[in-house]
């Protein structure tokens, strides 16, 4: 094709430009010192002297670049119009993000390639707290400020409860750093934020992104043959290396089976919650939650309504439903609901306090269908379903406790499933490439 006849874009042709950059057949006419002092890969590309029949358009040398035309035209205009790609947590887009993080990556533009992996950061915290935040589920916050225990009674009971839960339980009144959320919607983008992630040296970015990922492919979202074939993604072909097609595919194990198995852990371990009202007086109720002798406090109201959401908890496990919910969008986005005809009640009663300890899937006592998640990575179990448990008031503040150290474990152990390291080396690499920067 004649570059004569090629695309021009009109907000990248500067009439004074003097130089003209073609990408797979579109032009942009910018500034070579611009983009010299902007990239020291340009400005090596563009220090050699250009031979007598180089090819020039309006009396301009061309410079041919093996980059999609998408990306070069949304790096030029990050580079060349500031308030384009304003930083974080100015709001934008996904195709922007992908532009300007390649191509800030390739031509070494440091400045946009923070700004970049800031945002592609929004959608990928590495704490808990920040991921719940994200996904508008917030367990930590309504657990330290939940109406069915004070503060007070809260703290007498902390020395009950386990090492292992204490280390993960909330602290009243404890401060969580504010998450501004994402800064692009991420939905149906998980495999390219993968390649990505990878492409730009952003490591960070892939427990999240994996999750995302692996909930995308047990709602049927994504396909085991997206996954080893690959998707077109505009006009390029997204295709996962070979290890994370692995990594990916076998992840289904780690976060359906032994993973949700661990988080309901709490229902039923240990038989008898320390503190329970209900416990016999022959010790049941003691710091080790074992009835000392007999069946005296082991079979009590707390137990019977325990062993039952159990029951049916194992019933939710074939549902594909993940440890911690996965929201495929951002905040805002639309959320799954479960349909009066697919919400089967589990025979369990609901008790006199209108708490409904109902099937899962029932109305609540405030009437409204019940939502579970956002699409595609509904939790198996959430703060709202503590309302559906008819037990004492220690029963369930010591549940809550154990379920929170159990997220907590599990979202620890999240990036090792993925074959990453742990998240205080994640979180410096984030800080070293968010706010430091370094020659890619």
């Amino acid at each position: 094709m004649e570059l004569s006849t090629m695309e021009r874009v009109d907000s990248l042709w500067f009439p004074d430009g003097n130089i003209v950059l073609c990408a797979h057949g579109v032009l942009f006419r910018v500034f070579k010192g611009i983009l010299a002092a902007r990239s020291s890969v340009f400005a090596d590309m563009l220090a050699f002297p250009q031979p007598e029949d180089a090819e020039t358009l309006e009396g301009c040398p061309v410079l041919h670049l093996d980059d999609s035309a998408a990306d070069t035209m949304y790096f030029l205009k990050a580079l060349f119009d500031y308030e384009f790609f304003a930083p974080y947590p100015a709001r934008t887009d996904f195709d922007a993000i992908h532009g300007v993080l390649r191509l800030g990556t390739k031509y070494r533009v440091e400045p946009l390639r923070r700004r970049a992996l800031q945002h592609l950061s929004s959608a990928h915290p590495t704490s808990l707290a920040a991921w719940d935040a994200l996904c508008a589920a917030s367990p930590a916050a309504s657990t330290s400020a939940s109406s069915s225990t004070s503060s007070t009674s809260s703290q007498q009971q902390s020395s009950s409860l386990p090492q292992h839960v204490q280390e993960h339980r909330p602290t009243i009144g404890a401060v969580v750093a504010a998450h501004a959320g994402p800064s692009f919607d991420p939905s149906h983008l998980e495999l390219p934020i993968l390649t990505l992630a990878r492409a730009a040296r952003a490591p960070w970015v892939l427990p999240a992104a994996f999750l995302r990922a692996a909930a995308a492919l047990t709602s049927g979202m994504v396909t085991a043959l997206d996954i080893l074939e690959g998707i077109d993604y505009g006009v390029v072909h997204v295709e996962l290396e070979r290890g994370d097609k692995v990594l990916l595919l076998e992840a289904g194990n780690a976060l359906l089976g032994e993973g949700t198995s661990e988080l309901l852990g709490f229902l039923w371990s240990p038989t008898v919650c320390p503190g329970c009202v209900h416990a016999g007086a022959g010790g049941a109720g003691g710091g080790s939650g074992v009835a000392a002798s007999g069946t005296e406090g082991v079979t009590n109201p707390c137990t019977a309504n325990r062993l039952a959401m159990r029951v049916a908890a194992e019933r939710w496990r074939s549902d594909a439903l993940l440890p911690i919910a996965v929201c495929s969008g951002w905040r805002g986005g639309h959320e799954r609901e479960i349909s009066a005809e697919s919400r089967q009640n589990d025979g369990i009663s609901t008790d006199s306090r209108g708490g409904g300890a109902g099937g899962r899937g029932q109305e609540g006592s405030a009437g409204g269908v019940w939502r579970r998640g956002r699409r595609g990575g509904r939790a198996i179990w959430g703060e709202e379903d503590f309302t559906r448990l008819s037990v004492c008031p220690p029963c369930l503040a010591y549940m809550k406790a154990d379920w929170m150290a159990r997220r907590g474990r599990f979202w620890e152990r999240l990036p090792g499933l993925f074959g990453l390291p742990a998240w205080g080396e994640l979180e410096r690499e984030r800080r070293r490439g968010e706010e430091v920067g370094w020659g890619v």
